[in-house]
């Protein structure tokens, strides 16, 4: 899901990038000046977002702070595809799914004339899952202030149910041989072969399954992001 750069204001983007500059917790500052919003977006939540997986969330300044959780107001919906589309992708999609899984098995020899297996039944087309919204993230309390034991669990749990979650296990998102993969240490893993470089509705059909099985696996936003990163990097686009 994308930000509507119609709903963030432009001055209080760069008062939030300025704030996050001071701090002097960044390795490069944001480059505020003689840049244009959407570069300028991109680049502020890019720098929230590595401080959240480094654990760094206690040093960002209460402005940037409370800009990038507001920012989850301003996101939209993204729009759907034609119904005829979407199901003539989805059975394109797991007829590849099909050619991959034939393809990796381990070829064994022939003891015999292979009976024929009966058509597979064709899947009902899946339904989209509803796409995340960022959820905010919140500073970790001080650890020197006392605290009555019910208020401190009632706010422990609050704030893991609120905050946006460290990645705790490692994955990998390339695209190799024309082919997306996608694994995660100790978990599952998963290939879809990919379509032509020019065919946008394809791409983002495979992009929405891509990322509804790296979520299912407790991917975070920023993984969840290095997978659209890794198709975008090997030169697979869906608004160019």
């Amino acid at each position: 899901m994308g930000i509507n750069l119609e709903n963030v204001v432009f001055k209080d983007l760069k008062k939030a990038a300025s704030a996050l500059n001071r701090a002097k917790i960044l390795e490069t500052n944001i480059k505020v000046v003689g840049v244009k919003k959407e570069k300028l977006l991109e680049e502020f939540c890019d720098a929230i977002e590595e401080l959240d997986e480094s654990g760094n969330t206690d040093e960002i300044p209460e402005g940037a702070f409370d800009f990038y959780n507001s920012l989850s107001e301003a996101e939209e919906e993204p729009e759907e595809l034609e119904e005829e589309l979407e199901e003539e992708l989805e059975e394109e999609l797991e007829e590849d799914e099909d050619e991959l899984e034939e393809e990796e098995k381990p070829i064994r020899k022939k003891k015999s004339a292979a009976k024929k297996k009966p058509a597979a039944k064709k899947k009902p087309a899946a339904k989209k899952k509803p796409a995340l919204k960022k959820k905010p993230i919140r500073k970790k309390a001080a650890e020197d202030v006392e605290e009555d034991p019910e208020e401190e669990a009632e706010e422990e749990w609050e704030e893991k149910r609120t905050r946006t979650r460290v990645a705790s296990i490692r994955m990998s998102a390339k695209v190799d041989d024309e082919k997306l993969s996608i694994s995660f240490e100790g978990g599952g893993s998963k290939r879809w072969k990919m379509p032509a470089s020019t065919d946008k509705g394809k791409i983002k059909l495979l992009l929405t399954k891509a990322l509804e099985f790296a979520v299912e696996e407790g991917a975070t936003v920023g993984q969840q992001k290095a997978v659209r990163k890794a198709l975008t990097s090997a030169g697979y686009y869906m608004s160019r």
